[in-house]
């Protein structure tokens, strides 16, 4: 579950934006301290230019970083004592000289690297602290962090990851606030810490710094697992994708804390459709990111098309300091025909492509359910690109592949063959759909999409099988290899989701975190009835319909079945998969639908019956 590249012994940082007002005991820093305010100037910090000699934070008068090309109309960090000044990290200024589009030119070229290092500090009777400073920071491709060290410098832990959760041009509040649990520190009279900036532009700001004791009582969660497969699937393969949970739960407090219970919720909207609860017992001080599991697994079968949420909390008899992280959640759609690992919605976060140039391909992993009756196929794919205009896209040409992995290869891909080899030919993977585009004035994240074809017979639409794996793959070869195709950073998948192809394969693509805007939608395969039910297999009423549809079953035995709304062209609109199907009323929301006429279709083993049905408002 943990993505070892962000987990550090025991440490967690906290993003705490207003609201919460801190009174614990202040050890170091604070109101009046000139070293913790940067009064008139960074005292008695200490700077150190690790990549460049001329990167370097500095104290700046305004709290501001104006001297960037980038800046903008921005204002100052809104913190206590910005009248005396704040320290600045100007990544922005530094590679650019305040001059747009001077890339590279200024002073010290990003990436730099630079360190903010506090001056040692007495806390020989404070063992049980954490970390308090204001900030302000944007982000582009930066890793902020901090750490700490009990023997004045000569040993530092390992780094503690700020602004995670900070995506690619955007910034925090300017009055933001935050509190980092130091596990295992303090206790000496020779602790420092210190603001370490991996800087990829634009800025971090920092002022009011403070070493605080913490409190009796603070639970808190941290990582947990995200259980579907997709950020959205289609609701026909919603049904097939059961969800097991576990959550990291940390006691940052000074004592210890019995009877800590633990929930999972799914919702939509503020309709709680699951629910379960353990009691995961005790939890010692200063315990970090244990991981409990429930047992039972969540069967989402009766889910409808629309957005969900999935909520863990935490809680204990004790009034918990900041419960503000005693809850994290997550959204997952249920779609009517498509599957996308993003939820984009227009936000997109940035581009990439495999360092070290040359050709490379992006993909997603889907799966459909092995409960489908009905024939559907795959008919037009969406994606998106990062336009560089140093780099013109136009005539530059993609090709996309649609792959079905092969039965023999494991849930988890261990028996995968990890081989660098044509995508096409992979000997693990069958091609059975591909499409092309050549690009012209594409815009900067523009969505584009393709209609894929049936590589055997060349006709628009690829069939596909429940019960499988695909790989929907992009190709950026030749003059297209220097595209950065677009990702998306809302979701964590502890799974395979997105891949790579460049150098070999990477199943894990970029990590947890980035996932490619690769979309797939289905659509039914053929509207005709080659082997037709009974006529009163699936009757409906009323016709014309303005809001409601009601479907009546009656099958002469049991059979699942399922039962799709589309348009005259086959384009689905709706799946819905029932269980047991024999004589049974369903209703369908048409109330979005233009009007017009479509199609309502019955599927079962025995055959297909499909009608006609006609909306009016």
């Amino acid at each position: 579950m943990k993505d070892s590249t962000k987990k550090v012994f025991g440490l967690m940082a906290f993003l705490l934006m207003g609201g919460l007002t801190y009174s614990q005991t202040v050890l170091w820093g604070g109101a009046g301290s000139a070293d913790g305010e940067f009064n008139a100037g960074l005292n008695n910090w200490t700077v150190n230019a690790v990549s460049d000699p001329d990167a370097l934070w500095v104290w700046d008068a305004q709290g501001d970083g104006a001297g960037g090309a980038y800046w903008g109309n921005r204002m100052p960090i809104q913190s206590p004592s910005v009248a005396n000044g704040a320290a600045l990290f100007n990544s922005d200024f530094y590679d650019n000289a305040g001059i747009a589009g001077n890339f590279g030119l200024g002073v010290a070229a990003a990436p730099q690297l630079a360190e903010l290092v506090s001056p040692v500090i007495d806390l020989t009777a404070n063992p049980i602290i954490s970390l308090k400073f204001n900030q302000y920071y944007r982000n582009f491709q930066s890793t902020p962090s901090v750490a700490w060290s009990n023997d004045g410098g000569t040993t530092w832990s390992d780094p503690i990851l700020v602004n995670e959760d900070v995506a690619i041009n955007t910034e925090t509040a300017r009055n933001d606030v935050q509190i980092i649990p130091l596990l295992g520190a303090g206790g000496t009279a020779n602790f420092r810490f210190k603001f370490v900036f991996d800087a990829n532009y634009y800025y971090w700001i920092i002022d009011d710094v403070s070493i605080i004791e913490r409190p009796d009582f603070d639970l808190s969660l941290g990582d947990f697992f995200y259980p579907p497969a997709s950020y959205a699937q289609p609701v026909s393969q919603i049904g097939s994708d059961s969800m097991g949970f576990s959550v990291d739960v940390s006691n940052i407090g000074k004592l210890a804390q019995d009877d800590i219970m633990l929930k999972i919720e799914i919702l939509k909207g503020a309709n709680v459709l699951y629910t379960d609860e353990i009691n995961i017992g005790s939890l010692a001080a200063e315990t970090f990111d244990t991981t409990f599991s429930f047992d039972d697994l969540f069967v989402p079968d009766m889910l409808t098309v629309g957005t969900h949420r999935l909520r863990y909390s935490v809680s204990s008899a004790n009034t918990d300091f900041d419960n503000t992280n005693n809850s994290v959640e997550e959204e997952f759609r249920v779609t009517t025909n498509y599957y996308a690992k993003e939820d984009a919605d227009g936000n997109f976060e940035g581009g990439l492509r495999p360092g070290g140039g040359g050709d490379y391909y992006v993909g997603n992993v889907y799966g459909t359910n092995p409960n489908w009756v009905d024939y559907y196929q795959v008919t037009k794919t969406e994606f998106s690109c990062a336009v560089n205009p140093d780099d013109p896209i136009a005539d530059k040409a993609i090709s996309i592949y649609l792959l079905q992995v092969n039965d023999e290869i494991l849930p988890d891909y261990s028996n995968f063959t990890d081989m660098t080899t044509y995508v096409a030919t992979h000997p693990d993977l069958t091609l059975i759909g591909f499409g092309e585009h050549t690009f012209s004035t594409e815009g900067n994240y523009e969505v584009v999409e393709v209609q894929l074809s049936d590589l055997e017979e060349g006709t628009p639409g690829v069939p596909i099988q429940p019960g499988k794996r695909y790989f929907l793959m992009i190709e950026y070869v030749g003059t297209a290899n220097t595209i950065f195709h677009t990702f998306n950073t809302k979701i964590n998948y502890f799974q395979i989701s997105s891949l790579t192809v460049s150098d070999q394969w990477y199943l894990g693509g970029f990590g947890v975190e980035e996932a490619a805007l690769l979309r797939m939608y289905i659509d039914l395969y053929n509207i005709a009835d080659e082997k037709p039910l009974p006529d009163s297999a699936i009757e409906f009423y009323p016709n014309p319909a303005s809001t409601t549809l009601n479907v009546d079953i009656s099958l002469e035995k049991p059979a699942l079945a399922n039962i799709t709304l589309a348009d005259l062209n086959g384009r689905v609109i709706l799946i819905d998969e029932v269980l047991n199907a024999q004589k049974e009323s369903r209703q369908y929301d048409v109330s979005a639908l233009p009007s017009g006429t479509y199609l309502v279709r019955i599927a079962t083993k025995e055959g297909t019956k499909t009608k006609k049905f006609v909306v009016q408002h």
